[in-house]
């Protein structure tokens, strides 16, 4: 999707989710989107659920950063 097109349906999405005090279900993998549209993460990898919770913490979480966001540098 172009970018433009991008932010109006996540902004749309966010806000009519919030406004009706919805659940929504999003299979996503672009970070940005994931974070723009929740508060809460379930992360599963190969079926197997890694992490769960708010979505700053989940960002951290060592296994969802392996599984998803590459590798830490090594020291």
């Amino acid at each position: 999707m172009r970018t433009l097109c991008s932010s109006t349906i996540r902004t749309r999405t966010r806000t009519r989710r919030r406004r009706r005090r919805a659940s929504a279900v999003f299979v996503e993998h672009v970070m940005r989107a994931v974070m723009a549209l929740t508060d809460r993460i379930v992360v599963l990898n190969h079926g197997k659920l890694i992490a769960q919770g708010q979505a700053a913490d989940v960002m951290k979480d060592t296994e969802v950063v392996s599984a998803y966001l590459g590798r830490p540098a090594q020291a």
